[in-house]
Parts: C-alpha cells; structure tokens; sequence
C-alpha cells in the first residue's frame, strides 16, 4: 500500500507545481489560468487520496478523506472541458456546457456532505477503508464519462 501513498503524494506535489509555475507564467492568459485551476483539482484530489491513505486505523477520518477527495475528483472534468474549449478557441460555442457542467459539479459537491456520493467505508482487497459509492455516484460517473468524451471529442 506504500505504493499508493507515494504516488499520490507525487502526483499532488507535480500538479500544484505545474499548476503554479504555468499561472507564474502569465496569470493574465486564460489558458494558463484554466490549466493552473485542472492542475489545482487534480492536486487537491491527490492530496486528499494521500490523506485518506495515511488513515489506516480510523474508520471517520477515512470517510472525511474519501469525500473530500471526491471534491478534486468532482471539478476535473469541468476543469478539463475548460482548457480544451480555451485551447481550441471555442469557449463562446460551448458557454451553456460548461455552465451546465459547472452547475451540475456544484451540486455534486454539495452532495459530498451526505452519503448520496461516498456512502461509507469498508475493507476491500487490502484497504482497510474503501470508499462505497452512494446513490448518486453512478450520475456522476456518467457526467465524468460523457464529459471526458466530450473533451476528446473536440480535439
């Protein structure tokens, strides 16, 4: 399980990093603006997924990570989406998908805060906690699906 824990600690630490020097670079650009906040929830969801890999012993505290790890993992597809629309120059075209997908990352997160996301916790092939989907994770599966499609879509 150390292997999870390294990785995410890496990959929290890369993304905030790059996320940082791209928006050092020029905060005015729109695309580094956008690529420095797809770097901030890629870095906030690893960050949290390395925080809940340390909770090995607490069943609470693995619940409170495995949601809010969630959070970073709710705002990367919008996040995502943002920086194709910008790169491609086509964000005006695609105004009312992303407030549409924005809108609909916002009530995910809100739903962070029940078990409709992260149900609960429990042992599962070596993790002492795993994060049991609730009911309205498979919405949002779908919604991270079809907008990671849409994003290839248009590249």
């Amino acid at each position: 399980m150390i292997y999870y824990l390294v990785s995410s600690f890496i990959n929290f630490s890369v993304s905030l990093l790059l996320g940082i020097f791209v928006l050092h670079k020029n905060s005015r650009a729109r695309i580094n603006r956008g690529l420095f906040l797809w770097c901030l929830s890629v870095a906030s969801w690893s960050f949290f997924y390395f925080l809940w890999q340390l909770t090995i012993e607490n069943e609470m505290a693995s619940l409170l990570f495995a949601r809010l790890l969630m959070v970073g993992a709710v705002w990367v597809p919008i996040a995502y989406l943002r920086v194709v629309v910008i790169f491609l120059d086509i964000e005006r075209g695609e105004k009312r998908l992303i407030n549409f997908i924005f809108a609909l990352s916002i009530i995910f997160t809100l739903l962070l805060l029940t078990p409709l996301m992260v149900k609960n916790v429990e042992p599962v092939a070596g993790f002492a906690f795993w994060p049991k989907p609730g009911l309205a994770y498979a919405p949002f599966s779908y919604v991270y699906r079809d907008n990671f499609l849409r994003s290839i879509s248009f590249l």
